[in-house]
């Protein structure tokens, strides 16, 4: 196994402080369009939960970046909003 440690500034310290993959700045828009795809399939966090047979707080969890998905939970996801997959890992790499 593997970790990956992302070095940020941090302000008012001479040492960079060290963030996890949770808190890259683009797994942080990843969260953001992970809700706005649900949203837009008008479903609520419960209603995706039953959806990927996982519960509420799984999809809460994942929104706000507390909980990292794996491959084939995003394709689930996406399925699940009827988002193209393809179509969202371009929307992610942008």
């Amino acid at each position: 196994m593997t970790w990956s440690i992302y070095l940020v500034p941090n302000m008012g310290s001479s040492r960079p402080s060290r963030v996890g993959p949770l808190h890259d700045p683009v797994y942080r828009l990843l969260c953001q369009q992970l809700r706005q795809w649900r949203e837009d399939a008008g479903l609520t966090q419960r209603d995706l939960g039953r959806k990927l047979k996982k519960v509420h707080t799984f999809v809460a969890k994942s929104e706000q970046g507390e909980r990292r998905l794996d491959p084939i939970e995003f394709i689930r996801w996406c399925e699940a909003c009827g988002v193209d997959r393809s179509e969202a890992i371009r929307q992610i790499k942008t």
